[in-house]
């Protein structure tokens, strides 16, 4: 029979000592995974973008004192996230950044760059537009490049440059537009298509660059023609006139031969972006546009 090297209980010791670490560290990872196991967070995470609302009411039902670290700051970005979709303003952010804080300690956590885009979006309410653009940059370097992660690329392109036409950096603001078009362009995605035409044309207007701005708002017309009624209606209800002049409840914006603007009325039944309301409601573009006299 033969013999253990005496080298063989050092080395078996040694293996075992690998083993306990890579378990210690498989535990802590365990500990600080960044979605936790609760099921119900899970399911709220799914219905969050479409039905905002709804889960809002199932987080109100969660007692985040009684849920893993992990869940909690889970819960908290769907908090944020749900709140951001169902367009409820942002007024603090301390929840943010704690959110924020976690994530940037979880190598590699996909939700970390979503984390720094509601960071912007944050600041972005809360009027600050230096650092909403600081954190949809920071958003922009940190998003994978893989394409599950477009969705989340083009409406940060979006962001940036709906906050820089905001301040009236028009020309800086078109790239970041066109970009944010092309990925949805790939994606097929018809109704954020529409979106980014909407604003580059609404961009091009505010830069006085008249027939670029009709060409891109009747290519968002054109678009839109596929798109459901309630869509439509929707959407001239909840119109934003400081990012979105052009399409309105009115009409369309039409160049004259002098190159000038003016409005032409939309046919109920011409498939148009938006629907004839008759006199524009407050707040719609429609009041904006009549205010300019255009």
């Amino acid at each position: 029979m033969s013999r253990l090297s005496p080298a063989f209980p050092a080395l078996f010791a040694f293996m075992i000592r690998i083993l306990i670490g890579i378990l210690t560290i498989c535990i802590l990872m365990a500990g600080c995974s960044e979605t936790g196991q609760d099921a119900r967070l899970k399911e709220i995470a799914e219905i969050v973008s479409d039905s905002p609302q709804e889960a809002l009411l199932r987080l109100d039902s969660i007692d985040c004192e009684s849920i893993s670290e992990a869940d909690r700051h889970y819960y908290d970005f769907l908090t944020i996230k749900a709140k951001d979709k169902a367009y409820i303003q942002h007024t603090s952010d301390s929840l943010i950044l704690d959110v924020i804080s976690y994530y940037e300690n979880i190598s590699p956590s996909p939700l970390y760059a979503e984390a720094l885009y509601y960071g912007g979006r944050v600041y972005r309410d809360m009027g600050d537009a230096p650092t909403a653009l600081q954190y949809f940059h920071k958003a922009l370097d940190n998003i994978p490049e893989d394409l599950r992660s477009l969705n989340l690329k083009a409406r940060t392109l979006s962001q940036i440059g709906r906050l820089l036409q905001s301040i009236s950096l028009y020309d800086e603001a078109i790239p970041y537009v066109e970009k944010s078009l092309k990925i949805c362009e790939l994606n097929k995605d018809t109704t954020n298509i529409v979106y980014e035409l909407q604003l580059l044309g609404g961009t091009y207007l505010r830069a006085k660059k008249y027939r670029l701005a009709e060409h891109y708002f009747n290519k968002a017309i054109e678009m839109s023609s596929n798109l459901p009624i309630s869509f439509k209606v929707e959407k001239a209800r909840v119109f934003d006139p400081l990012g979105h002049a052009g399409l309105t409840p009115l009409g369309k914006i039409r160049l004259t031969l002098a190159g000038e603007i003016k409005m032409t009325p939309v046919e109920a039944s011409a498939g148009e972006f938006f629907c004839s309301f008759g006199d524009p409601s407050p707040g719609t573009a429609g009041v904006y546009l009549k205010t300019l006299q255009i």
